[in-house]
């Protein structure tokens, strides 16, 4: 059985992005955020609980614009990315089995122009 994948002509290569590290090695200290190069404009990161951070924007994030490549974390730990439907304000990561990062996570977030 074949499948067609249809492109649409008009795809733009350009889009915003952050690439950063979130590292945080104690649950009673801060998150430290680590920006490597951010396109997008104001965010802010919060521990949102044990294993839970999220990417606060001010609409930024529109969920069928966004991607949000597989963060990458210290101790091959499993980590669920999500653009929330939020007012497009919130990117979220969650580290399978609700554990503390204890490490980093290194992450790339991409917000493509409207097609």
């Amino acid at each position: 059985m074949e499948a067609t994948v249809l492109f649409p002509v008009n795809i733009k290569d350009e889009y915003g992005v952050i690439i950063g590290k979130l590292k945080h090695d104690n649950y009673n200290h801060p998150t430290e955020l680590i920006v490597y190069k951010n396109t997008i404009g104001d965010f802010v990161v919060n521990k949102n609980g044990v294993g839970s951070y999220k990417v606060v924007s001010n609409g930024l994030f529109p969920p069928d614009q966004t991607w949000i490549a597989k963060p990458n974390a210290g101790q091959n730990r499993h980590i669920d990315a999500t653009a929330i439907h939020d007012e497009y304000n919130e990117i979220e990561f969650n580290i399978e089995g609700g554990l503390d990062l204890n490490g980093y996570i290194d992450f790339e977030i991409r917000v493509y122009p409207p097609q």
